[in-house]
């Protein structure tokens, strides 16, 4: 149905239709006969198999909700009104990934220009039956801009395409076949099956939530699931609508935004309530301030009406989270807890962390009174050199070990490299590492295997050795703080003393 034209007749096409349907008529007779789509009545009302997101979420829960068999009742959506039968049900296919040569046929092509195409289809079949290369037929013959840059290669599921296209792809069995040339609505295709991607049993695969995520948050489910749960809230919030005349509103809104002026008008002022919660009155001024957000113009008041249903749900919602935990004793626990643990972080923070870390002076004392605490173990110097690139990575090696001194302007920005002393047995490599001047690792595989690592060694440290305060500034700085904390611990206890009760302990089990 066009934006704007009459749906009358439309309306008592598809109801006569649903009349039909009852009177025990084939759906196929049915969407031939009554259908004003040429694509429809072509398929005789078939639209192949469907799986979750090929169709918008309103008319995937009318689908997902018929029996086989089954037919649905009148929907109207913004394109028309519809019907829908569930035909059969399968398990889930999974997903293939082809490559295809698409040669096009234009609406405009003459039967002798489209035999051509068909003829051209064949022969490069011919070729392929033969042994011919498909990326060279592809690079050749296809006429997908697309294709030529991905070599014709995509990977599809259940609903993408047309039922036809669907199907000769899913019956090709196993990698490496291909269909014999086939007309589509594009023209004469020929199709490759590269791989079979299984349907994800395993609710923890990570990748395959991460795409589901995706797909739920850029589709209209999740804007209706959101709209449904703000409807929870107004009737949980305790909303309440306001007494007032919304075409003053609309007037005084346009005088306090365009004019500047927010004198009453007709009894609107900045105080009169447009609506109020449990604990809490939304005010023409909240209104006012939302709008200037909104920066809606000198044509707001054809939208104000909009804008208001979208400052409501902005209300509850903020309301809602403001004080959640009058909804949810659990959550009243938790931000309990969680107020605490911040006032606990924050006390710390000022007693000992901080006061650890800035107090210079007071380190500096403790690690002249703890040096024999802080030694180095036999070990090395070395830079560690990463990069996701392997070949570009072993000719930086090489320029290492000729040059070691220069190794900061040889890695420069082609790698990230860093230097530091190692003891032996806490090397950043699983490999074993000699202790020997000059010896320069294999280049290592990282565990996510996106990068690669080496080691260059520097120097060799056979003996144990004191640390400097700056080489051990980290680990003087950590136990000087248990220092701290052991002292206001004490000082804690005896300000306020720690009684137990005996009676209540022994009930324990």
């Amino acid at each position: 149905i066009a934006s704007g034209a009459d749906t009358s007749a439309a309306y008592k096409k598809i109801n006569d239709a649903l009349a039909a349907l009852e009177t025990g008529k084939s759906f196929e007779e049915v969407a031939t006969a009554y259908s004003t789509s040429a694509a429809i009545k072509q398929s005789r009302g078939s639209m192949g198999y469907i799986t979750v997101f090929t169709l918008p979420y309103a008319v995937e829960n009318i689908v997902y909700g018929l029996k086989p068999g089954q037919h649905s009742g009148v929907y109207h959506s913004a394109a028309g009104y519809h019907i829908f039968k569930n035909i059969q049900e399968r398990p889930a296919a999974g997903k293939r990934k082809i490559q295809q040569i698409l040669l096009p046929v234009a609406v405009s092509f003459t039967e002798q220009e489209k035999e051509a195409v068909k003829r051209k289809a064949d022969s490069i079949y011919q070729l392929l039956s033969k042994g011919a290369s498909f990326d060279d037929m592809v690079l050749e013959f296809s006429g997908s801009n697309d294709g030529m840059q991905t070599r014709g290669m995509s990977t599809i599921s259940v609903g993408m395409y047309s039922a036809a296209f669907e199907k000769k792809v899913y019956d090709l069995s196993k990698p490496g076949d291909i269909t014999m040339p086939f007309e589509t609505g594009y023209g004469y295709n020929i199709v490759k099956l590269l791989s079979v991607e299984p349907v994800v049993t395993n609710e923890d695969d990570v990748v395959n939530n991460a795409g589901l995520q995706q797909h739920v948050e850029s589709d209209d489910r999740l804007a209706i699931a959101k709209n449904n749960l703000s409807q929870q809230w107004m009737t949980l919030t305790g909303y309440q609508k306001g007494i007032f005349n919304e075409i003053d509103l609309w007037h005084y809104s346009d005088s306090a935004l365009v004019h500047k002026s927010k004198i009453s008008y007709k009894g609107i002022t900045p105080q009169t309530v447009l609506f109020s919660f449990a604990r809490q009155k939304v005010t023409v001024g909240d209104w006012i301030t939302y709008l200037q957000f909104q920066q809606p113009g000198n044509s707001a008041q054809k939208s104000y009406p909009s804008l208001m249903k979208a400052f409501i749900k902005y209300s509850v919602n903020d309301y809602y989270h403001s004080h959640i935990e009058d909804f949810n004793p659990a959550i009243s626990g938790q931000m309990k807890e969680f107020n605490e643990a911040n006032l606990l972080f924050a006390v710390m923070d000022e007693h000992v962390w901080s006061k650890a870390s800035q107090d210079t002076s007071a380190l500096l004392n403790y690690y002249n009174a703890h040096k024999a605490s802080y030694i180095w173990q036999p070990g090395v110097s070395a830079v560690i050199v990463s990069s996701a690139d392997s070949s570009s990575l072993d000719s930086i090696a090489q320029l290492i070990k000729d040059n070691p001194a220069d190794w900061r302007n040889i890695t420069g920005t082609l790698a990230n490299a860093d230097s530091s002393r190692y003891e032996n047995g806490q090397y950043p490599l699983k490999q074993v590492i000699p202790i020997r001047t000059g010896f320069l690792s294999k280049l290592e595989k990282n565990d996510a295997g996106d990068s690669y690592t080496f080691m260059y060694v520097f120097n060799v440290y056979p003996n144990t050795s004191p640390r400097s305060f700056e080489d051990a500034k980290g680990m003087v700085i950590n136990d000087y703080q248990q220092l701290l904390e052991e002292n206001w611990v004490k000082e804690l206890r005896k300000k306020y003393a720690v009684k137990v009760n005996e009676d209540v302990v022994k009930t324990l089990k």
